[in-house]
């Protein structure tokens, strides 16, 4: 088993694709710490896993865990906030909330650019188990 955390993008040129990594493009600093904060809590997530399941596969997006949780820590405030955003793999000492929001945001952004272009199908899912009940607003 192996983690790979990674974006890539396929551009076709001239009749030949070429394979390039996202992160060659010029990012804000911010992206830099949101990809920190999201390495640090995929390789947690996956140590997690791979403990509680040794022998299956694993197969996750730590960047729609991350998100989906960063945007659920929009609606919370004091210790559920910092909770949130420290077990997302971020040192509230080195980024402050609002980057981290901004810094989704823009990740985001750029993921829809991509899906747009035609570069890159971004979906995210989520699986429910049908035993559980779920509350409506």
């Amino acid at each position: 088993c192996g983690l790979f955390n990674s974006i890539f993008c396929q551009v076709k040129q001239r009749s030949k694709w070429s394979i390039y990594p996202v992160s060659s493009w010029e990012v804000s600093p911010v992206h830099h710490k949101i990809e920190a904060g999201n390495k640090a809590f995929a390789h947690k997530l996956f140590k997690t896993l791979l403990m509680e399941h040794p022998r299956k596969n694993i197969i996750f997006s730590p960047l729609s865990i991350s998100a989906s949780f960063a945007m659920l820590s929009l609606g919370t405030r004091s210790t559920t906030l910092t909770n949130l955003l420290e077990g997302l793999g971020f040192d509230l000492k080195v980024i402050k909330v609002w980057d981290v929001h901004h810094g989704f945001q823009s990740v985001i952004q750029m993921l829809k650019q991509l899906n747009r272009a035609g570069h890159l199908m971004h979906r995210d899912m989520l699986f429910i188990d049908s035993n559980r009940k779920i509350n409506s607003p």
